[in-house]
């Protein structure tokens, strides 16, 4: 058994610890693979299930309930996420009989890859809502999305978490220790479905397992490191991927004319680990409207910058852990509208922000950003800090 330690001592070590084994982060990002697990909930509401109320003299009677079921399913070959809601009001508002009004909203959003876990991958959605009010007739409107792409950026932020939680427990770590530990760090948001009154207590005996050989000592640190913000650990992304997809988006389905809306966009992401600790990520992205003539009410508004227009946007991010108590993270944002009736308009943001834990009890943050559209003689900064001190 570990020796036990004094709690003052385990609360300093929390604080400067040194980093994981060097490269032992960058092996294990480089294999890390997106968490496997699956949720399904169901629930039944009754929002204000049963309301009787009177306003001068006018009394009413309300009634609702509903139902919603979300499933999502994640793993390296896979993601699926799926949802139906379900709604149903009445009122006797400005009558003496139930007016009724029901909807109903169905979604699902799906990427496979074929062959490869970072190869070739397919993307497809779709939602549908339909609504029926009272004697009116039924409205409902369409949003549908494909798409293909090559590759796949990862942000392997758990495989640094892990990396922290050996070093404070001053172990040892393979790359193959931290896949392992990470794998179960991805997985905390199903504990909470699949054991909702003792949620925290089967993740942390999970990832005690993971480690092996914990006491309660240890849990108390893997527990500093995952949930208080003495740690600072930026995202560690890795890998790159290019994409198209397409989206179109039907106004009332049961209108004679619906009208659509349909849009482009193109993506490219790249993200390098520089060390252990540091890391570059690289997005652009490039958006064309190809007609805009759909009104969508219930659904999710299919993105456009205009029938006819382009927008084309860069990204530069870098982010430093100086240690597993102080991160930087920084950015450059270069964006270029080109709607179709005007000029074309280039602005560009710049940001930068530390956060340091002082000591067990302290956190400041130093922030600052810059920007300005070009032609422009304006110039918006900004310049702060923050901090929060834990009484308790």
């Amino acid at each position: 058994m570990l020796k036990q330690r004094n709690w003052l001592a385990v609360l300093s070590g929390l604080l400067f610890v040194p980093v994981a084994q060097a490269g032992t982060v960058q092996d294990a990002a480089s294999n890390y693979e997106v968490p496997t697990y699956e949720l399904g909930v169901m629930s039944v509401q009754g929002e204000d299930l049963l309301l009787a109320e009177s306003d001068q003299g006018d009394t009413a009677v309300n009634a609702h309930i509903g139902a919603s079921y979300f499933r999502t399913e994640q793993s390296p070959m896979q993601s699926l996420y799926a949802y139906n809601q379900v709604d149903a009001w009445g009122t006797t508002e400005g009558t003496h009989a139930f007016t009724f009004t029901a909807t109903d909203l169905i979604g699902v959003e799906t990427q496979k890859y074929l062959g490869d876990s970072r190869g070739l991958n397919l993307y497809g959605g779709l939602e549908l809502g339909v609504t029926k009010a009272g004697e009116n007739a039924a409205s409902g409107d369409l949003a549908v999305g494909v798409g293909a792409g090559y590759g796949r950026m990862v942000d392997a932020r758990f495989v640094a978490q892990a990396a922290a939680i050996f070093s404070a427990l001053e172990r040892p770590a393979t790359a193959e220790d931290l896949l392992r530990v990470a794998e179960v760090l991805g997985q905390r948001s199903e504990y909470g479905i699949w054991y909702p009154f003792d949620a925290d207590l089967q993740f942390f005996s999970a990832v005690a397992e993971s480690i092996g050989d914990l006491n309660g000592a240890d849990a108390f640190i893997v527990s500093k490191v995952l949930d208080t913000p003495l740690y600072n650990i930026s995202s560690r992304n890795v890998g790159w991927e290019l994409g198209l997809r397409v989206y179109n988006g039907m106004g009332d389905l049961f209108a004679d004319e619906s009208g659509s809306t349909t849009s482009m966009a193109q993506f490219f992401s790249y993200g390098k680990l520089l060390d252990d600790t540091t890391g570059i990520t690289i997005t652009q992205t490039l958006a064309m409207g190809l007609a805009d003539g759909g009104t969508q009410t219930l659904t999710s508004a299919v993105p456009t910058v205009g029938e006819g227009s382009m927008a084309l946007g860069l990204e530069l991010d870098f982010n430093k852990d100086h240690s597993y108590n102080w991160s930087t993270t920084a950015g450059l944002d270069v964006s270029m509208d080109m709607p179709a009736d005007s000029d074309a308009t280039t602005s560009w943001a710049l940001s930068a922000q530390t956060n340091r834990s002082m000591d067990e009890l302290l956190v400041v943050s130093l922030f600052a950003s810059a920007g300005q559209t070009l032609g422009s003689e304006d110039l918006n900064w900004t310049l702060g800090a923050a901090f929060m001190y834990l009484v308790f």
